[in-house]
Protein backbone atom coordinates (compact mmCIF):
# COMPACT_ATOMS: atom_id res chain seq x y z
CA UNK A 1 0.00 0.00 0.00
CA UNK A 2 1.68 3.30 -1.06
CA UNK A 3 0.39 6.26 1.08
CA UNK A 4 0.35 10.08 0.07
CA UNK A 5 3.92 11.20 0.70
CA UNK A 6 4.32 14.13 3.41
CA UNK A 7 7.12 17.17 3.33
CA UNK A 8 7.23 16.38 7.29
CA UNK A 9 10.29 14.10 8.26
CA UNK A 10 8.27 12.60 11.18
CA UNK A 11 5.10 11.79 9.02
CA UNK A 12 7.42 10.26 6.18
CA UNK A 13 9.02 7.69 8.84
CA UNK A 14 5.67 7.07 10.26
CA UNK A 15 5.04 6.24 6.88
CA UNK A 16 7.87 4.09 6.06
CA UNK A 17 7.66 2.31 9.00
CA UNK A 18 3.72 1.74 8.27
CA UNK A 19 4.55 0.05 5.07
CA UNK A 20 7.28 -1.78 6.05
CA UNK A 21 5.10 -3.34 8.64
CA UNK A 22 7.45 -1.89 11.77
CA UNK A 23 6.07 -2.18 15.17
CA UNK A 24 4.88 1.48 16.00
CA UNK A 25 3.43 0.24 19.72
CA UNK A 26 3.98 2.54 22.75
CA UNK A 27 5.22 -0.01 25.50
CA UNK A 28 5.85 -3.25 23.31
CA UNK A 29 7.30 -5.44 25.32
CA UNK A 30 8.32 -7.84 22.64
CA UNK A 31 11.21 -5.38 20.32
CA UNK A 32 10.54 -2.00 22.31
CA UNK A 33 9.61 -0.79 18.72
CA UNK A 34 13.39 -0.67 18.18
CA UNK A 35 13.02 -0.43 14.06
CA UNK A 36 10.70 2.49 14.12
CA UNK A 37 13.09 4.24 16.88
CA UNK A 38 16.29 3.69 14.58
CA UNK A 39 14.69 5.62 11.60
CA UNK A 40 13.77 8.54 14.14
CA UNK A 41 17.04 8.33 15.36
CA UNK A 42 19.00 8.55 12.03
CA UNK A 43 17.18 11.19 10.43
CA UNK A 44 20.73 13.04 10.35
CA UNK A 45 24.30 12.68 10.26
CA UNK A 46 24.94 12.39 14.01
CA UNK A 47 23.02 11.85 17.25
CA UNK A 48 22.59 15.45 17.68
CA UNK A 49 21.43 16.54 14.26
CA UNK A 50 18.67 13.63 14.25
CA UNK A 51 16.94 14.77 17.42
CA UNK A 52 17.17 18.75 16.37
CA UNK A 53 15.62 17.12 12.87
CA UNK A 54 13.53 15.45 14.83
CA UNK A 55 12.52 18.02 17.39
CA UNK A 56 11.74 20.48 14.00
CA UNK A 57 9.80 17.65 12.40
CA UNK A 58 7.43 17.13 15.61
CA UNK A 59 7.12 21.21 15.62
CA UNK A 60 5.74 21.34 12.99
CA UNK A 61 3.39 19.09 12.23
CA UNK A 62 -0.12 19.91 11.13
CA UNK A 63 -2.61 17.86 13.23
CA UNK A 64 -4.80 17.85 10.10
CA UNK A 65 -2.37 15.55 7.67
CA UNK A 66 -2.28 13.36 10.56
CA UNK A 67 -5.55 12.39 9.91
CA UNK A 68 -4.32 10.20 7.51
CA UNK A 69 -1.49 8.55 8.75
CA UNK A 70 -1.88 5.03 10.31
CA UNK A 71 -0.57 4.77 13.84
CA UNK A 72 0.45 8.45 14.02
CA UNK A 73 -0.91 8.08 18.07
CA UNK A 74 1.84 5.79 19.08
CA UNK A 75 4.46 7.04 16.88
CA UNK A 76 3.74 10.27 18.07
CA UNK A 77 3.85 9.45 22.11
CA UNK A 78 7.17 7.34 21.20
CA UNK A 79 8.84 10.08 19.11
CA UNK A 80 8.01 13.00 21.63
CA UNK A 81 9.25 11.15 25.00
CA UNK A 82 12.23 9.72 23.54
CA UNK A 83 13.01 13.40 23.15
CA UNK A 84 14.85 15.03 25.68
CA UNK A 85 12.90 16.86 28.54
CA UNK A 86 14.77 20.25 27.10
CA UNK A 87 13.11 20.59 23.91
CA UNK A 88 9.66 19.48 24.80
CA UNK A 89 8.56 22.86 25.60
CA UNK A 90 9.10 24.31 22.74
CA UNK A 91 7.23 20.87 20.65
CA UNK A 92 4.25 21.99 22.94
CA UNK A 93 4.62 25.86 22.37
CA UNK A 94 4.31 24.77 18.64
CA UNK A 95 1.58 22.61 18.97
CA UNK A 96 -0.18 24.94 21.19
CA UNK A 97 -0.51 27.28 18.19
CA UNK A 98 -2.20 24.57 16.03
CA UNK A 99 -4.58 22.84 18.62
CA UNK A 100 -7.45 23.66 17.10
CA UNK A 101 -7.21 22.46 13.85
CA UNK A 102 -8.05 18.71 15.02
CA UNK A 103 -9.61 18.26 17.86
CA UNK A 104 -8.74 14.17 17.92
CA UNK A 105 -5.20 15.65 18.02
CA UNK A 106 -5.64 17.82 20.99
CA UNK A 107 -7.58 15.55 23.33
CA UNK A 108 -5.05 12.53 22.62
CA UNK A 109 -1.92 14.77 23.04
CA UNK A 110 -3.72 16.31 26.13
CA UNK A 111 -4.65 12.87 27.73
CA UNK A 112 -1.38 10.88 26.58
CA UNK A 113 1.07 13.64 26.96
CA UNK A 114 0.26 16.39 28.64
CA UNK A 115 -1.50 14.16 31.55
CA UNK A 116 2.39 12.99 32.10
CA UNK A 117 3.99 16.10 31.90
CA UNK A 118 4.58 18.03 34.85
CA UNK A 119 1.25 20.51 36.09
CA UNK A 120 4.17 23.46 36.98
CA UNK A 121 5.35 23.98 33.66
CA UNK A 122 4.53 27.05 31.49
CA UNK A 123 4.01 24.76 28.76
CA UNK A 124 1.22 22.73 30.40
CA UNK A 125 -0.66 25.69 32.05
CA UNK A 126 -0.95 27.34 28.49
CA UNK A 127 -1.75 24.00 27.02
CA UNK A 128 -4.71 23.66 29.98
CA UNK A 129 -5.62 26.92 29.62
CA UNK A 130 -6.39 26.85 25.84
CA UNK A 131 -7.80 23.54 26.01
CA UNK A 132 -10.60 24.47 28.51
CA UNK A 133 -11.27 27.45 25.88
CA UNK A 134 -11.48 24.85 22.52
CA UNK A 135 -13.36 22.37 24.81
CA UNK A 136 -15.94 24.75 26.03
CA UNK A 137 -16.32 26.61 22.53
CA UNK A 138 -16.40 23.36 20.53
CA UNK A 139 -18.59 21.28 23.42
CA UNK A 140 -16.19 18.83 22.93
CA UNK A 141 -17.30 15.55 25.22
CA UNK A 142 -13.69 13.96 24.96
CA UNK A 143 -11.20 16.72 25.37
CA UNK A 144 -13.54 17.96 28.85
CA UNK A 145 -12.80 14.17 30.09
CA UNK A 146 -9.19 14.61 29.45
CA UNK A 147 -8.75 17.60 30.80
CA UNK A 148 -10.04 16.40 34.02
CA UNK A 149 -7.77 13.74 34.26
CA UNK A 150 -5.26 15.68 33.63
CA UNK A 151 -6.23 18.92 36.18
CA UNK A 152 -7.53 16.57 38.79
CA UNK A 153 -5.87 17.55 41.67
CA UNK A 154 -5.82 21.26 40.44
CA UNK A 155 -9.25 21.51 39.50
CA UNK A 156 -10.07 24.29 42.40
CA UNK A 157 -7.42 26.40 40.32
CA UNK A 158 -10.26 26.06 37.31
CA UNK A 159 -13.47 27.37 38.77
CA UNK A 160 -14.93 28.06 35.65
CA UNK A 161 -14.06 25.23 33.81
CA UNK A 162 -15.38 23.04 36.82
CA UNK A 163 -18.51 24.62 37.17
CA UNK A 164 -18.99 23.77 33.18
CA UNK A 165 -18.08 20.40 33.89
CA UNK A 166 -20.80 19.70 36.54
CA UNK A 167 -23.33 21.58 33.95
CA UNK A 168 -22.36 19.14 30.90
CA UNK A 169 -21.99 16.04 33.55
CA UNK A 170 -25.51 16.01 33.62
CA UNK A 171 -25.95 14.82 30.19
CA UNK A 172 -22.26 13.11 29.88
CA UNK A 173 -21.56 9.75 31.33
CA UNK A 174 -18.15 10.42 30.73
CA UNK A 175 -17.84 13.84 32.16
CA UNK A 176 -19.73 12.36 35.17
CA UNK A 177 -17.21 9.46 35.79
CA UNK A 178 -13.96 11.53 35.20
CA UNK A 179 -15.27 14.49 37.60
CA UNK A 180 -16.09 11.62 40.11
CA UNK A 181 -12.77 9.15 39.77
CA UNK A 182 -10.38 12.14 39.05
CA UNK A 183 -11.67 14.73 41.04
CA UNK A 184 -13.83 12.94 43.37
CA UNK A 185 -16.60 14.87 42.67
CA UNK A 186 -20.63 13.41 43.22
CA UNK A 187 -22.91 14.95 41.14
Amino acid sequence: MQLDQSANEFIKIVQTAVEKKYCIRMGCTTCISHEYRTMLMEMGKTTEESILKLTKALSDIDPKELRFVPEWRDALRIAYFDLSFYVRPGILESWIKVLDRSIDFTDYVTYYIIRYSSDESDEWKNWIKSCIELAKRKEHESLAESLLWCIAKKINDYPDFFQYCKEYAINSKKVKTALRKSCGYEL
